[in-house]
């Protein structure tokens, strides 16, 4: 046997026990980790166990929003559906008693600390409460957590219900039909649950038959509302002449004039509610340092929640103009305050692109 094919075995071998090494040292680092995990996870409250399986699950059920996140923001006429929330129909859903609908959970909902010498978890932020209120008074903010600064004009409250409960109540399955003018009138909700569940063919067909059903009522009530600006008067109105219009009872105006303006100015909403609530659990982790950077630029710390309206909190959101991260700013913006380049985006890091957006509002 010749000088190579001794080289040739010798490499053989020590690649094997490379590989061999490299196979120990992984899974090694595995049991490392289970351990950490079983510490974590046995030093729980019980009643904890359900929520930090939720808590580590969110990362698989927002690998199958992320298509869904690209595509659609608040102001956007919806693409796409999910599932989630009952079937309502008619002008509007009553509230039903909803104790803590949002669990203001923008922290982790527990605390630990096993003797480390310090904490696992970054402390709760001082615009979250232990105490959730029900949703319609946390609209209210009873418990002031919120800076006067940013307190509802009476002129606007009618227009930001509309949306905290597009945001709070509505599922991204539920469609809004209302009037653009004047958002909080609402002419017909529309839930696609049961027709995604259980309709046949692929999924991706049963979507495109929700879809197309919302269009098809969406026209109905155009079609409604403009036989009903035909009339010479609006006695005895039954079914849904009478729910549309008493829906605008509230805009000032000729009934006539006011009627075939609305059948000019409907469009359809979706529900947001499953992905503001994925957005609060993402944010967890980057909460407490945003309020910081902040609070170092002399800007108010409720200024830190502006991405859950922007992005949902997706650290991966782009939107159809070129916008991209938590915070969905631009490219040339991005390039006078971070690094963007083909194969660099600091705009998908929450806290390069918070440090950004503190520079931008300032």
């Amino acid at each position: 046997m010749g000088p190579r094919e001794l080289n040739g075995q010798f490499d053989h071998r020590v690649k094997s026990r490379s590989r061999i090494s490299a196979i120990l040292l992984f899974l090694l680092s595995l049991t490392g980790l289970s351990f950490l995990l079983f510490v974590l996870v046995i030093n729980l409250p019980e009643s904890s166990l359900t929520k930090t399986y939720s808590e580590l699950s969110i990362q698989w059920a927002w690998e199958q929003a992320e298509d869904a996140f690209y595509t659609f923001f608040p102001e956007s006429e919806e693409r796409d559906e999910a599932n989630q929330i009952e079937t309502v129909s008619g002008i509007s859903a009553e509230d039903q008693p909803e104790p803590s609908v949002l669990e203001d959970s923008t922290s982790w909902p527990f605390s630990l600390d096993l003797n480390f010498g310090f904490s696992l978890f970054e402390e709760t932020s001082p615009l979250v409460d232990p105490q959730p209120v029900p949703r319609l008074q946390s609209l209210n903010d009873p418990l002031g957590r919120i800076s006067s600064e940013f307190d509802i004009p009476k002129d606007l409250y009618d227009r930001t219900r509309f949306w905290f409960d597009i945001y709070t109540k509505h599922d991204s399955n539920v469609h809004v039909i209302h009037h653009t003018r004047y958002p909080w009138v609402v002419f017909k909700i529309i839930d696609t649950r049961e027709m995604i569940a259980t309709g046949k063919g692929p999924l991706w067909l049963r979507r495109e038959r929700a879809l197309k059903h919302v269009s098809r009522e969406k026209v109905k009530v155009i079609r409604r509302l403009r036989q009903l600006a035909k009339r010479k008067n609006f006695k005895r109105l039954k079914g849904i002449d009478r729910e549309l219009y008493e829906a605008l009872n509230e805009v000032p105006g000729q009934r006539r004039q006011v009627i075939r303006f609305a059948s000019r100015n409907i469009r359809s909403q979706l529900g947001q509610k499953d992905f503001f609530v994925g957005g609060l659990k993402a944010s967890g982790r980057y909460l407490p340092h945003m309020e910081k950077i902040f609070l170092e630029q002399g800007l108010p710390i409720e200024l830190t929640r502006m991405p859950f309206v922007e992005s949902s909190f997706n650290v991966k959101a782009e939107s159809k103009v070129g916008a991209s991260g938590i915070w969905q700013i631009m490219p040339r913006t991005g390039r006078a305050y971070l690094k963007v380049t083909h194969n660099i985006d600091e705009r998908n890091s929450p806290l390069k692109a918070t440090k950004a957006a503190a520079r931008i509002l300032r």
